[in-house]
């Protein structure tokens, strides 16, 4: 839906992987997922977000690839720097990777990898509505001014937005 969004107003265009699309990638390389998005010209999107599961702690995060600045960021309700280095490592090489299959070069001289300081959740079961809301602020270019006293009404305006099919303002 915040994809489709992009597309109806102004501000960059969002592309969003699906949420097995990480694992594969972690997994398997670039060469095996190539075919998930073949038909869309990624480097024409101002931002990609890649949601990313860890299957070792059941931990959501939010990695967003923004041409605009050039920049790599992660989103972690944990705040876990440290534990994304390989992440970011696999993550970076697919644009790359891609831009070669498709005789398009990026050049990722300049481009800044880091992890975002976030609003943190307080408990371990939260973090797939963190990542959700990082999606939806960002993509509205809006600060992420939320705290987890929030994250309750947040789940409930989720399930209502994907009952609907309709997102609703910040």
């Amino acid at each position: 839906m915040i994809a489709e969004r992009s597309e109806r107003r102004d501000g960059p265009r969002v592309y969003a992987f699906s949420t097995f699309f990480f694992t594969k990638l972690y997994r398997c390389g670039p060469g095996d997922i190539e075919r998930w998005t073949q038909g869309a010209d990624l480097f024409s999107y101002g931002n990609l977000l890649v949601p990313m599961h860890s299957q070792d702690t059941s931990h959501w995060v939010l990695a967003v690839v923004d041409f605009r600045t050039p920049e790599m960021v992660i989103y972690d309700s944990l705040g876990q720097r440290e534990e994304h280095a390989e992440s970011i490592d696999a993550l970076a090489q697919y644009p790359e990777e891609v831009s070669h299959l498709r005789d398009c070069e990026l050049d990722w001289r300049g481009w800044h990898l880091y992890t975002r300081i976030v609003p943190l959740q307080k408990n371990t079961r939260d973090s797939a509505v963190f990542m959700c809301r990082y999606a939806q602020y960002l993509t509205r270019d809006a600060q992420t001014l939320f705290e987890q006293k929030h994250i309750p009404h947040f789940r409930n305006l989720t399930v209502y937005e994907i009952l609907h099919h309709k997102l609703l303002p910040c």
